[in-house]
């Protein structure tokens, strides 16, 4: 099989409750973005994304994890690990 047979997805959770500011702390809820791929027969190798945040940035603080480096406070260019094929019998 060929790499171009296979289509990358990125996974968001499409919707989220977000919880209320109680009196004297803070309200926070984290949401992870996964990039996976639908042939399994396939190796993917590693590779980057851009992200960009700025649809969420008027309502929520944006934070990056280590793999990403912040190009604005609301867009980021993250490094992620290849994703070998998993082969089932």
């Amino acid at each position: 099989m060929y790499a171009d047979s296979d289509q990358l997805w990125i996974d968001v959770p499409s919707e989220s409750v977000l919880p209320v500011h109680g009196p004297g702390g803070t309200a926070e809820r984290s949401l992870t973005v996964r990039v996976s791929h639908d042939n399994t027969e396939n190796e993917v190798g590693a590779g980057r994304r851009t992200v960009d945040a700025s649809e969420v940035a008027s309502f929520a603080r944006v934070s990056w994890p280590s793999n990403c480096v912040p190009e604005s406070a609301v867009k980021a260019v993250c490094d992620y690990p290849g994703m070998p094929a998993e082969r089932t019998s």
